[in-house]
């Protein structure tokens, strides 16, 4: 097994023994907004150096884990208390963060350091529906023999 793969299995596990959304391990993967909110996982790129001992790699994959929810319109929102889109995805990030922001986060040992690097939010208000993204990458790094 790739330790891509380990790291993607890792990072599902945690965020389903903690959170009651769909969460799904592929980035290809079309989601119905029925199914909102909803997580996927996937690594888009790799880094690769070799160390100075010539033996192992540093290698760090960036995970993405991309969250999505449904959003309200402007009449459904003057009728109803319920949060708004960017509360939505505000929340649902801060969900994300607080399972792997841990001091010494290593996703059960699979990698030396996880890391959050970046967060996007984007709202695509086009048709029928409000759908919110937030994209929080990580950077997760280990070391790899030959």
């Amino acid at each position: 097994m790739h330790k891509r793969k380990e790291i993607k299995d890792a990072a599902v596990l945690m965020l389903r023994a903690g959170l009651s959304h769909n969460i799904y391990k592929n980035r290809y993967l079309s989601i119905s907004p029925r199914n909102f909110p909803a997580i996927s996982v996937y690594c888009p790129d790799e880094t690769s150096e070799l160390n100075a001992s010539r033996e192992l790699y540093d290698r760090t994959a960036r995970v993405v884990v991309a969250a999505y929810v449904l959003g309200k319109d402007e009449i459904e929102l003057e009728a109803s208390a319920t949060e708004d889109i960017d509360d939505k995805l505000d929340s649902i990030s801060t969900e994300i963060e607080e399972i792997f922001n841990t001091q010494y986060q290593n996703l059960g040992k699979a990698v030396y350091s996880f890391e959050l690097t970046s967060t996007q939010y984007f709202v695509n208000a086009e048709g029928n529906e409000i759908v919110g993204v937030a994209i929080l990458e990580y950077n997760a790094n280990y070391k790899d023999s030959l």
